[in-house]
């Protein structure tokens, strides 16, 4: 009687875990079924559906950052830049709090470039601008002053666009694409020493950088670049993951 009774128990206790588990996977299938549905919206362009199909399954899976992404996408594209810029900072904010995320920088790279381009050039600016500097002050985030960086220097206004440089880099002096993006940005406004300065650190922090060897050089710091062996070189070069970041080349995305 008594291991009929423990059967009994077991077997309740595992049938509600698998229930558990089973209400845990439906939101997640659900939105799946919504990002694949959102997906073929949007190649249809079919842009304003594509927002309800990714906003549904942002509701379902509130921590999938690519959702935002392609919700940022969708929003843009059917001409409502506010929301856009909303999904893609929110984005920006989900993105490191799992570790595919943290691993996902082309998504980084994607994100700050469209929503830079946005807010640079929107009717919103201001009030997105005075948000997120609140955020980087409160949350002392590398993204948030780099995002700024972008604005500011697309807007024309070099002081704030270096001061938020500084304040990424101090932030995260391990980011290698920021340093150099901050090195390739001075340059373009003629401080030359400094930017010269900013593209040593990102040499050390990854001597296989081809872009960064090759302007060492053409700056006169050949030891750089007699470091650099030709593997090296091309393994980076084989490398999407890290966009050029060259001020010189570099456009806002805006489709």
């Amino acid at each position: 009687m008594e291991v009929a009774v423990r059967f009994q128990i077991v077997s309740g206790l595992l049938m509600t875990v698998a229930l558990l588990a089973a209400g845990c996977a439906e939101p997640l299938t659900y939105s799946q079924d919504f990002k694949r549905e959102g997906t073929r919206q949007f190649n249809r362009g079919e842009y304003v559906d594509a927002s309800g199909s990714f906003k549904a399954a942002a509701k379902q899976d509130p921590t999938d950052y690519q959702t935002q992404y392609l919700l940022g996408l969708s929003y843009e594209k059917s001409g409502n830049e506010q929301l856009a810029a909303e999904a893609y900072r929110l984005c920006l904010k989900l993105r490191p709090q799992m570790p595919a995320g943290r691993a996902d920088i082309p998504m980084r790279e994607k994100v700050i470039g469209r929503l830079a381009g946005l807010i640079a050039h929107g009717t919103f600016t201001e009030a997105q601008v005075d948000s997120i500097q609140t955020e980087a002050q409160e949350t002392k985030s590398a993204d948030d002053y780099r995002l700024l960086a972008r604005i500011f220097a697309l807007r024309g206004d070099g002081d704030s666009a270096v001061d938020n440089y500084r304040r990424a880099v101090n932030t995260a002096p391990d980011d290698f694409i920021l340093t150099k993006e901050f090195a390739f940005y001075m340059l373009k406004i003629n401080q030359t020493a400094e930017g010269t300065r900013l593209l040593k650190t990102a040499w050390q922090l990854n001597p296989a950088d081809r872009q960064v060897a090759l302007k060492l050089q053409e700056l006169g710091v050949s030891d750089a670049q007699l470091a650099v062996s030709p593997n090296r070189i091309e393994e980076q070069a084989a490398d999407t993951a890290a966009p050029a970041n060259n001020w010189d080349a570099m456009t806002v995305p805006r489709d």
